[in-house]
C-alpha cells in the first residue's frame, strides 16, 4: 500500500469543513465550545480519525462545569435611550441585570493610572493589548483584582487594536483546574469585552462630560459532557515507548488558526503515519484532539489521567497549535502591518534535545521562529500533561487576530498550513525512530521521575543547537519593535515592555533579548533587564529612554529605543 501524502487541498478541505461547523451559530455565538458546534466538531474528528485508518478510535467523555452567557448586552445610555455596543462577556464572570453605570477610564489598570480615580460603584473602562499576541495585559497588571478591591461595579475591556470584542477568561486556567474542571470559578465582577472604536466613543463622551452604559449579563452554571477524540497507530514492538501527538479543538469564535487548522493537520498526519509500513513504526503513536483548553484545560486533565499508568514510557507529548499564519505586527504608531514573514512560530520545550528537533525542522522548511520559554508547563498549555513529568514540545503561532472573530481562513494561506504540517511530520518521524529512551533520559521537566532507576542523560547545551543554514537576515538583527504600556506612566507605578518584532539570522532564545530603562532599579534588580517581556518602575518624573537589545548567535547586537514621559 502506498504511503499517503497530504496536500494543500486536503488540509484546506478539513479546515473549511471545521470552520463552517464552528460558525453555524452566527455572530459572536460562533465557536467550538460546550455547545452544538462542540459536539459536531467532535463527531467530525471521530469519523475522520476512523477513516484515516487509526485503531481504537474513541471519544473519551468527561463531565465539566459549564458556565454559559444566556443573555448579554451593552449599550451607551443617554437621555433614556440606549445605543447598542457590540460586546462579548469574559468567561466565568458574575452576572448583572440591566444596570446603568457611569464609566471611568482606568487605562491598563496600573496603580498610577488608577491613582485619584473614583472607581467605586462604576464601570471601569480597561484598556487591553496582547503580549506576544496571546497574553492579555491585564494579566500582567493584575487589573481585574485591583478593580475588585477598589469597588468597581463592572469592567469593560477595550481592545486597543481591533474593532471587535475578544474571547478571554476573567480567571486563570489554574483556577479552573483546581477543581479538575468540576466547579466554575466565578470572578465576582461582570466583565465585557468591546472593540477599539466603541471604546474610543466612550472615551470621547468622558472627555466632554459623563458616559453612562447599561450592562446586562445573565449567566448559568450547569454540568456538561465533553470529549477528547483519541486514536492509535500501533508500533511493531521494537520499542515499548509511545508518542502522543495532540492539540485542542475548542475555539472562541471561528477559530481558523486557533486551532482548527491544526486539527485539519492532525487528521492528515494521522492518515499519513497510519499508512506507513509496520516495519517503519517502532513506537506506538496516539493522536488526540483535546477539548477545553480555551476554557480551563478540562480535556488536558482528562487525557493526563488516561496516560498516567504508562507515563514513564512516553517519548514525548507533541502539542500542535496555531498552524499557518502569515505575520502581522504593530508599529510604534499603533498601525498593523504585514512583516513579510510568516507569523513567528514559537518553540516551547522541556529539553534542549527536543528543541533541537524543532529548530532543525523549522530551518529545513524556512519557517521564521523564536524560542519562547524553557518551561515544561507552557509546553502543554498550562500544565496537566507536563505535571505527569513527561517530555513535552510545543510549536505555536498566534497571529495578531487571535481570539477574535477576525481569526478567519483567509488569514492562513494553504501553503503555510502545509509547511507547518511538513515540520510536524519531520518532528514526529524523528521521534518515531529516535534512540531508545533518549528523550525520556534528557527530559528536564521538573516533575519527571527522580528515582535512581529512572533513565538520565545530560541535556544538550545551547551551543549544540543547530545553526540556520539559510539565515533570514544577512547581518545583525533588524526591524526591531517593542511595545510599552502605559503610554503615559506615572512615578511609583509599573511600566511594562515586550518585544513585538525583530528579524534575526536564526532562532533567538529568551536570553538574547535585554533592556535598558535608564533608572536605578535596573542596577539593583538586574533580572528586570532580561527576557522578551519585563518592566520597571520610575521613581522620578521626566523623559525616559527605554532601549531593547537583541543579540544573534554570532554575538551581533542591534537595538531600538523609545522615549516616554513619566509624570507625578
Amino acid at each position: 500500500m502506498a504511503v499517503y501524502q497530504y496536500t494543500e487541498d486536503s488540509l484546506r478541505k478539513h479546515l473549511l469543513n471545521l470552520y463552517e461547523i464552528s460558525c453555524r451559530a452566527g455572530g459572536l455565538d460562533c465557536g467550538v465550545r460546550l455547545n452544538e458546534a462542540g459536539r459536531e466538531v467532535a463527531s467530525y474528528l471521530y469519523e475522520n480519525m476512523r477513516e484515516a485508518g487509526l485503531d481504537n478510535v474513541r471519544q473519551q467523555f468527561f463531565t465539566t462545569a459549564r458556565w454559559w452567557p444566556e443573555e448579554y448586552s451593552l449599550s451607551i445610555h443617554e437621555d433614556g435611550q440606549d445605543k447598542p455596543i457590540v460586546a462579548f462577556p469574559l468567561w466565568y464572570t458574575k452576572g448583572i441585570e440591566n444596570t446603568v453605570l457611569e464609566v471611568v477610564d482606568v487605562g491598563y489598570g496600573t496603580s498610577g493610572e488608577m491613582r485619584g480615580k473614583d472607581i467605586k460603584g462604576k464601570a471601569a473602562l480597561l484598556h487591553m493589548k496582547r503580549i506576544f499576541h496571546f497574553i492579555q495585559t491585564f494579566e500582567r497588571t493584575g487589573a481585574l483584582e485591583k478593580l475588585l478591591k477598589r469597588g468597581a461595579a463592572a469592567v469593560i475591556v477595550m481592545d486597543e487594536l481591533h474593532n471587535v470584542p475578544g474571547g478571554m477568561l476573567a480567571v486563570s486556567h489554574k483556577e479552573v483546574m483546581k477543581s479538575g474542571g468540576k466547579v466554575a470559578p466565578i470572578f465576582p465582577l461582570p466583565c465585557m469585552s468591546i472593540g477599539k472604536t466603541d471604546g474610543q466613543e466612550l472615551l470621547r463622551r468622558m472627555a466632554t462630560g459623563k458616559a453612562l452604559v447599561k450592562i446586562h449579563l445573565k449567566v448559568s452554571v450547569s454540568e456538561a459532557e465533553a470529549s477528547n477524540i483519541i486514536g492509535e497507530i500501533p508500533g511493531n514492538g521494537e520499542s515499548p515507548e509511545i508518542i502522543i501527538v495532540g492539540g485542542h479543538y475548542d475555539s472562541w469564535f471561528g477559530g481558523a488558526l486557533d486551532n482548527l487548522a491544526s486539527q485539519a493537520g492532525l487528521i492528515e498526519l494521522a492518515r499519513h503515519f497510519a499508512s506507513l509500513p509496520l516495519s517503519k513504526r517502532p513506537r506506538k503513536i496516539i493522536f488526540a484532539s483535546i477539548f477545553g483548553h480555551e476554557f480551563g484545560n478540562q480535556g488536558h486533565m482528562a487525557l493526563a489521567e488516561e496516560l498516567r499508568p504508562f507515563k514513564d514510557r512516553i517519548t514525548c507529548f507533541y502539542d500542535v497549535d496555531g498552524s499557518g499564519s502569515i505575520g502581522w505586527e504593530v508599529d510604534h504608531e499603533g498601525r498593523i502591518f504585514e512583516t513579510g514573514y510568516n507569523d513567528i512560530c514559537g518553540i516551547v520545550a522541556s529539553s534542549n534535545a527536543l528543541a533541537k528537533l524543532a529548530y532543525q525542522a523549522l530551518y529545513d522548511h524556512d519557517i521564521f521562529s523564536i524560542r519562547f520559554y524553557d518551561n515544561a508547563h507552557i509546553a502543554d498549555l498550562d500544565g496537566p500533561l507536563s505535571e505527569l513529568g513527561i517530555p513535552t514540545l510545543l510549536l505555536i503561532s498566534k497571529h495578531i487576530f487571535y481570539h477574535t472573530p477576525l481569526d478567519t481562513p483567509d488569514r492562513i494561506p494553504p501553503e503555510l498550513v502545509k509547511k507547518r504540517m511538513d515540520v510536524n511530520r519531520q518532528i514526529i518521524s524523528e521521534l518515531l525512530t529516535s534512540p531508545p529512551q533518549y528523550y525520556i533520559a534528557t527530559n528536564t521537566n521538573p516533575f519527571r521521575d527522580q528515582s535512581p532507576q529512572a533513565p538520565k542523560l545530560p541535556d544538550i547545551s545551547n551551543e549544540e543547537l543547530p545553526v540556520n543554514p539559510r539565515p533570514w537576515v544577512d547581518g545583525p538583527p533588524k526591524d526591531l519593535l517593542f511595545e510599552v504600556i502605559p503610554e503615559k506612566p506615572r512615578v511609583f507605578s509599573p511600566v511594562i515592555v515586550w518585544r513585538s518584532h525583530f528579524v534575526s539570522e536564526g532562532i533567538a532564545t529568551i536570553s538574547d533579548i535585554s533592556w535598558s530603562f535608564g533608572n536605578l532599579l535596573e542596577k539593583i534588580f538586574p533580572k528586570m533587564r532580561q527576557g522578551p517581556a519585563t518592566g520597571t518602575i520610575y521613581l522620578l518624573p521626566g523623559t525616559k529612554t527605554i532601549r531593547m537589545f537583541v543579540k544573534d548567535r554570532h554575538g551581533r547586537v542591534s537595538s531600538v529605543e523609545r522615549k516616554i514621559k513619566v509624570t507625578w
